[in-house]
Parts: structure tokens; sequence; C-alpha cells
């Protein structure tokens, strides 16, 4: 894949995690200027995710009928406008309906991003560009925290977001200039039927298989991301600064075992990288589990090392094998598998919530739950598999 194409789709998906976790360290500060409650300024991170699903819904068929280009720079334009009203916000109220917004507008990145790459690419070849992707955008969960941190301590946490509005303008100018569409007329879907649509994907056993390893993946990690301020802050007592290296470190991991998944994936099958992925978290819950009693950062750290290490296997394996049987509806399936995703990483984290902000076996069971589910989706993938390729002989 050319190179510059590579590092355009690189700052497509990075969108939402930057979204994300740039404003983290500025939650106290943003409740203490609001005079509102720490969960009431967290309930943006919510609205956002909620946006963030809904929003593919309406991208992924967009993509697919009119191309990648018109729907991806209308999302980056409304990222742009919400950014800035998020930035100026005198109330917590008119913050969250910004979130909401915004997240919505940064499911353009993600969806165009994945939808692209299915376009161009496909088997082994796809699933390399994913971890690779991924090795790029385990970048911003290290800068993003830190950067924010940085910011708001110069300045406050309204940069942040204003930060967010000038990357916005500077992914517009890189889609104008140098994306090309990869969608071809006449490939492109003309059925109107919205709902049809995406349940004749969702019945796709493949499709079903992976995004549950892909899912439960992505929900491991968002359960530590939306506790990790809690508990390492809160809990531990560690400054915002400290917060941030430590959640840097958890990315580099990300980063590494990123990394490790693309140079391995021509050579191992799906089905074998979700199992490894699978028994990663497992491995990790397990751990989390058993060293709660210590409360301290390395009886929390150490074992969430070894779920990112699983993540990071987990999420290339399953977009790839759920995207692999819809060459022309791209977007669409991109679309559901995220908004799926989302789903299950919001139900999996309210669940978390539900208990003390500040409990690691909370969380520690939330990992080991996904990953024990992620293991049996992989075995059935892994069995679907074999028999298919039975059939074929």
């Amino acid at each position: 894949m050319n190179p510059k194409l590579m590092w355009i789709l690189i700052a497509l998906s990075a969108l939402t995690a930057l979204s994300i976790d740039i404003y983290l360290p500025s939650m106290q500060g943003m409740a203490d200027e609001f005079g509102v409650s720490m969960a009431q300024v967290q309930a943006g991170l919510s609205l956002f995710v909620i946006g963030f699903a809904f929003g593919q819904l309406a991208l992924g068929p967009l993509s697919d009928r009119y191309g990648r280009r018109k729907p991806l720079l209308a999302g980056i334009a409304l990222f742009f406008i919400s950014s800035l009203i998020c930035a100026l916000a005198q109330n917590i109220i008119l913050f969250l309906i910004a979130r909401f917004v915004q997240g919505i507008s940064a499911s353009c990145g993600t969806v165009s991003a994945m939808a692209i790459v299915r376009d161009l690419c496909s088997g082994s070849d796809m699933t390399r560009i994913f971890a690779r992707m991924a090795t790029a955008v385990g970048v911003a969960p290290i800068l993003a925290p830190n950067l924010g941190a940085f910011m708001a301590e110069l300045w406050n946490w309204r940069a942040s977001f204003y930060f967010l509005a000038v990357f916005g303008c500077v992914l517009a100018f890189l889609v104008v200039g140098y994306l090309p569409e990869t969608s071809k007329p006449h490939a492109r879907e003309t059925s109107t039927r919205w709902l049809q649509g995406f349940i004749g994907i969702g019945k796709n056993p493949v499709f079903i298989q992976y995004t549950i390893v892909y899912s439960l993946g992505f929900a491991a990690l968002f359960c530590f991301i939306t506790t990790a301020g809690p508990l390492l802050m809160k809990g531990l007592g560690l400054s915002a600064q400290v917060f941030a290296i430590i959640f840097a470190s958890n990315a580099l991991i990300y980063i590494a075992a990123s990394f490790v998944a693309s140079r391995l994936s021509g050579r191992l099958s799906l089905p074998t990288m979700a199992l490894v992925g699978s028994l990663c978290l497992i491995v990790g819950g397990v751990a989390m589990l058993t060293l709660s009693v210590w409360h301290s950062l390395w009886a929390l750290m150490l074992p969430m090392y070894s779920v990112t290490l699983g993540v990071a296997w987990l999420l290339p394996s399953g977009s790839s094998g759920a995207l692999q049987p819809f060459a022309d509806r791209a977007g669409r399936a991109t679309a559901l598998q995220g908004f799926i995703r989302f789903v299950v990483a919001a139900g999996a984290a309210f669940l978390v919530s539900l208990f003390s902000d500040t409990s690691q076996v909370a969380l520690a069971v939330a990992i080991l739950g996904c990953g024990l589910v992620s293991l049996l989706a992989a075995l059935s993938a892994l069995r679907f598999r074999s028999l298919t390729s039975l059939e074929a002989t």
C-alpha cells in the first residue's frame, strides 16, 4: 500500500482514540470548573461512545452508496464544529451534547479507514494492514493523555478540544489533497433497504464469530480505559502526570504486540490469532483477580499488560475475519461491527461501574468474562474453518 495513503488511514483511525484519551487527565479540572461531580464529566465519555456507535450505522451505508470521500469529509466537518463547541462550552449540558455529536462525527474515521482497506486488500494482506494500523494507532493513547495533561497545565482543559478541532482541519486537508476514491462506482450498493442490509450481514456465521472476538477484545480494553482514572488516581493516589505515564506504558505493550501480530499474520490463521489473544485475556483476568488483595500499582498493571497483548491480537484478526465475506459492502459491514463493538463495550463498562469505581475485582471479572466468551468464539471459528475446508475438498 502507498505509504502516504497508509499514514492518512492511520490518522483517520486514530481520531477516536485521540478524542477519548486526550482529556482523561483533565476530568477533575473540568468537574471543578463546571461545579459538577466527576461522574457527570465521565458521562461525556459514555455519550461520545454512544454517538460513535450510532454514527457508524449511518456512515457505513452512505459510504457504500456514495463512495468513501464525500461522507468522510462531511463527518470531519461535523467533528470540527462539535470540537469547537466542546472547547467553548460554559456549562456541562452543552458540553455533553457536543460530545455526543463529536462521537457521531468521529465514526467517519474508523468506518472509512477500515472500508478503504477492504476496498484495496483481502486475505492475510488485509490482516497485516490492520495490524500495522493498530501498531501506529497505539501511539495515540501514549501521546493523547500526556498532551492533554501538558495543555491543561499550561492553559486549561479547553486546549484539548481546540487541538482536536485543528486535528480535524488537518484531516480534511489530507483527504481532499491525497486520498483517492477507492470505492468503485459499479460495485456500490444501490439498495435503500437500510435495516435489511444490516440483517443480511448479521446472519453470516463468519461475521458473527469474528465480531464476537473483536467486540469482547475491545470491551476488555474499554473497561480499563473507563476505570483507569479512578483506579490509578483516586484508588492509588497517582498524579495526573504519573497516570499519563502508566497509561502510555500500556499503550507501548499494545504497539509491540500489534507489530508482532502484523509480522506473523501471514503465517498464522485468523482463528489461531484469535485463540492466542483470548488466552492472554484469560491469563490477565485470572492474575488481576488473584493479585487484587495486594492493592498496588503492579498488581493491577502487570496483569493488564497481558490483557493488552491479547487485545492487540484480537482486534486485527476479528476485523479482518468479519470483513472478509463483504467486499461489496465493506462500509456497512464495518459499521455494523463497530456498532456491536461499542454496544458490548459500553455494556461491559456500565456493569463494572455498578461496583466501586476503585474496584480491581470488578475489572478483573469483566476481563475474564470477555476472555472466556471470545475463546469460545475463536474455537467456533476454528471449527467452522475446518468444516468448510473439508467441504471444499
